[in-house]
């Protein structure tokens, strides 16, 4: 799938005029959510170089030379130079999948939320924005991608929300994640999260990190309940999940 990249630049140029006029209203909005957290998952080879450069864009990572390892190779964004972030929790299903696949991932948890989001240009997808619905919608109507509107529209379908008894900072659709249009300093790095499994039980894996990283970086190791594994087995989480897919029919709530 290719894009127009002068509809990317309208957009772009859209998403930062509508987070500029979010911003009075941002911090409330994350206080009456309580969102506390953002996640950004990256195979484990890029850690050292984030904590250097900064969570960096595709673009930006070629454009200075720096070498990196991609977890999704084929992936293709209408934004160029999008950073993938998640809301509140991390989208444990695709990193199940990632680990399941062989990837050995770290995840960043980044903090305060809210100077995070007001300092650096976003774009809030509802649902995995790899999908071909949210690439065609945003160039259409990015008005419903970007700004308070965009953030609004994460939390739609409160029957859905109440059938699975959502926290009211959990998007609906575990998916759903924000695509940054700007480099974030590493310094929002709050912690760095490592899977409980075998080939990161090896200490020397911590301590080469503990060496590498500035002084006083927190990694925590061994960590389950950020990687939890996913059995597509249990019928119920299946059904979760399928059901949890955003659907334009929830924009009703709107209405």
């Amino acid at each position: 799938m290719t894009f127009d990249n002068e509809l990317s630049d309208i957009v772009l140029d859209l998403a930062r005029e509508f987070h500029a006029q979010a911003l009075p209203e941002l911090s409330l909005f994350l206080e009456a959510r309580k969102i506390t957290a953002l996640y950004h998952f990256t195979p484990l080879q890029n850690v050292v170089s984030i904590f250097n450069y900064g969570i960096l864009g595709r673009d930006d990572l070629r454009a200075r030379g720096i070498n990196y390892k991609v977890s999704d190779a084929n992936r293709v964004d209408p934004i160029a130079n999008g950073i993938c972030i998640s809301l509140t929790k991390p989208n444990d299903y695709m990193l199940s999948r990632k680990l399941s696949q062989g990837y050995h991932m770290a995840l960043l948890e980044l903090k305060p939320v809210a100077k995070i989001l007001q300092e650096f240009c976003f774009i809030a997808s509802p649902g995995n924005f790899g999908r071909s619905d949210h690439k065609n919608r945003v160039l259409s109507w990015p008005e419903k991608y970007c700004g308070g509107q965009g953030l609004v529209n994460l939390f739609l379908n409160e029957n859905l929300r109440n059938k699975y008894k959502l926290a009211p900072s959990q998007p609906t659709d575990p998916q759903s994640e924000l695509i940054f249009l700007d480099s974030i300093p590493s310094h929002f790095i709050a912690r760095v999260i490592l899977p409980a499994k075998r080939e990161y039980a090896d200490n020397e894996v911590v301590r080469e990190l503990v060496r590498k990283l500035p002084k006083g970086s927190l990694i925590e190791s061994q960590n389950s309940s950020e990687f939890p594994e996913i059995k597509w087995s249990d019928n119920k989480r299946a059904e979760e999940f399928e059901e949890r897919k955003w659907r334009i029919e929830w924009e009703a709530d709107l209405n």
